[in-house]
This record gives C-alpha cells, sequence and structure tokens, in this order.
C-alpha cells in the first residue's frame, strides 16, 4: 500500500509541476563555421554560373549577330 501511494504522490508531483525552461542560449560554433564555409562555397558556384551564362550569351551573340553568321545555320535545321 504503501508503494502504490509513494507512486501515485511521486505522479502527482511530476503532473503538477511546471514545464522547465531553459535559461541559457546555446550557440553552436561548429554549425556557424560549417555555414560560413556554406556561404562561401554558394558564393563561388553563383560566381561560375554567371561567367558561364556570360560566356553563352557572347557565343550566342556571336552566331546571332550582325556579321550574318545566323545565315550558316538557317539550313541545318
Amino acid at each position: 500500500m504503501t508503494k502504490t501511494l509513494s507512486a501515485v504522490a511521486a505522479l502527482s508531483i511530476l503532473v503538477v509541476a511546471p514545464a522547465a525552461r531553459a535559461q541559457w542560449a546555446v550557440v553552436d560554433v561548429g554549425a556557424i563555421a560549417q555555414l560560413v564555409k556554406q556561404v562561401a562555397t554558394l558564393e563561388q558556384q553563383l560566381t561560375t554560373a554567371r561567367n558561364q551564362l556570360n560566356q553563352t550569351q557572347l557565343e550566342f551573340q556571336s552566331m546571332t549577330g550582325g556579321r550574318g553568321m545566323d545565315t550558316l545555320l538557317a539550313g541545318t535545321v
């Protein structure tokens, strides 16, 4: 009987107790360092993509520009 009473008392204390709240902010330094590396990698990828786009636009202009090169491709399709 005392075990049951003790168990009920312990359970009621746990149910009535307020929820615990964290009091200290947690900073994950490793995650921040990884984020900085990812941002640098994404910046390099963006620069590469812009360079590829510029090169492709230049190639397209050279084929369809004012020199008449577009007439060479007219009969191929």
